[in-house]
């Protein structure tokens, strides 16, 4: 099962709460730079990508368009992130090909989960614990920087 989250934002200080939000549930792989975000996508076949849409020299739509015609990437749903709130309209962003859109700052991190829970299948759970196999000996699921 494909657990893995790429995360894609400039901004440490945002990039290290989605991992703190994260890193318990799922594999979380990061990127800085927008440059690098279609190989990343590429080599990492995410469940989901998370894409902030302010990213310097290459915005969001401009990578989701990367994303989209890669043939071997194009599948991989890709959610908005973005603190635009003029644009704060999930119809916004699918109807300009997301699959789903977060409001930072993320203020609920179960409406975080719920989202890539839509996207991702969840893990069996045992009394309300996660799959053994999917954390490492500290109870967190391993986090990936690029």
């Amino acid at each position: 099962m494909n657990r893995t989250v790429v995360v894609i934002e400039d901004n440490p200080d945002n990039l290290a709460l989605m991992v703190a939000l994260l890193e318990r549930r799922w594999t979380v792989v990061t990127c800085e730079d927008p440059h690098a975000a279609i190989t990343v996508v590429r080599d990492e076949r995410p469940a989901v990508v998370l894409l902030d849409i302010g990213l310097p020299g290459l915005d969001g739509p401009a990578i989701l368009d990367l994303i989209r015609a890669d043939a071997t990437v194009t599948a991989t749903p890709v959610v908005a992130v973005t603190a635009d709130v003029r644009r704060e309209s999930d119809d916004h962003w699918r109807r300009r090909g997301f699959d789903g859109f977060i409001a930072k700052p993320i203020v609920d991190k179960t409406v975080l989960w719920s989202l890539i829970d839509s996207f991702v299948a969840t893990v069996e759970t045992c009394n309300g614990t996660e799959d053994a196999r999917d954390v490492d000996a500290n109870g967190s699921a391993p986090t990936r920087l690029h």
